[in-house]
């Protein structure tokens, strides 16, 4: 049975609608594709595509997030585009600056684009997607989907449970202080300290280095959590976690389940080549001690995460109007 679109957007939530303009409507279609796919479900109701910028204009009003996009293998010149943006908040002052967003695609790189005159003399940066990315997005889209509904399942784990109870409705639930536990840098799970969805379940993400020489300082770093992601890179050669030759983490993960309790500790094994159930079955296999004290195994590969986070600067600009690097650089307008 289709479920119609309406069932994911409940009635307490707004509908988003995205209008994306460009003088070529054949440019953007893979964006246009990429923001009606199932990857943006529940952040996007309706996207609109315009070719002329007085249709733009008349239905802006409408519109929640609009996108001005330019292909950057047709020209250098990226003038029209910020034209077009100070017309549209000349009729619309009340449209704040962070529902409209300049992006620039099929560029051979990202480096030359930022030195474009016009980027530089934005007051917010455009976002920017190379020839490879678009491709990785026609071609990657069930790779996004099954890394997003990873990130679903961690969040859903993550969330105490309240049970129903109409006050929970009216009161802020009770949330987690979560530890990302790892001998590996802070760089390598960067991108799960970012996750909004994370960020946005719990009270606090708080990076946690394992040393060899450091059991005193880890177990301080337990005593300051309720929840504990245990990290794991293949990048570092082998999947060697626990109950293997040189397994890096046999006392902690033992320690992180019984302080914490098995249901508050999850395992994340990265940059694998293939995130296939085969996989994560023959790791459990070999490696049983993470069934025991681990309540799940997530396993991400390279590529997917790698595409998944060119969508996230997308996604968040969409759900909260700033993107992660707006973020990081502080030109978010801030929400009313």
């Amino acid at each position: 049975m289709c479920i119609p679109n309406f069932w994911h957007f409940p009635w307490w939530t707004t509908r988003t609608v995205v209008g994306i303009f460009s003088d070529s409507v054949g440019d953007c279609k893979w964006l246009a594709n990429l923001l009606r796919s199932d990857v943006f479900t529940g952040h996007v109701s309706e996207v609109k595509v315009y070719r002329k910028p007085e249709d733009l204009k008349q239905d802006v009003s409408s519109l929640s997030r609009v996108i001005i996009y330019k292909s950057g293998g047709h020209s250098d010149d990226q003038s029209d585009l910020y034209h077009l943006l100070t017309e549209l908040r000349k009729q619309r002052p009340d449209y704040a600056l962070k529902n409209v967003r300049i992006v620039v695609g099929d560029l051979d790189n990202i480096e030359s684009a930022k030195s474009n005159t016009a980027t530089r003399e934005s007051c917010q940066e455009p976002i920017l997607y190379t020839k490879r990315d678009i491709k990785l997005f026609k071609e990657s889209k069930q790779l996004i989907h099954r890394a997003k509904e990873k990130l679903k399942q961690i969040v859903t784990i993550m969330t105490p449970s309240q049970g129903w109870n109409p006050w929970n409705l009216l009161v802020s639930p009770t949330t987690h202080t979560v530890g990302i536990f790892s001998r590996d840098s802070e760089e390598n799970y960067q991108w799960l300290m970012d996750c909004e969805e994370i960020k946005r379940a719990a009270s606090t993400v708080t990076a946690c280095f394992v040393s060899s020489s450091g059991f005193r300082q880890f177990h301080q770093d337990v005593s300051q959590c309720s929840f504990g992601i245990l990290y794991h890179t293949k990048n570092r050669g082998r999947v060697n976690v626990t109950d293997v030759t040189d397994a890096l983490y046999n006392d902690e993960l033992r320690y992180l389940s019984d302080k914490l309790g098995k249901e508050n500790v999850i395992v994340v094994v990265d940059d694998v080549d293939q995130d296939t159930s085969e996989l994560k079955q023959k790791i459990l296999e070999n490696q049983p001690s993470i069934s025991t004290f681990a309540r799940e195994l997530f396993i991400f590969n390279r590529e997917g995460k790698a595409v998944l986070e060119k969508v996230r600067v997308m996604e968040s600009w969409i759900k909260y109007g700033e993107s992660l690097e707006d973020k990081v650089a502080g030109k978010a307008e801030i929400a009313p």
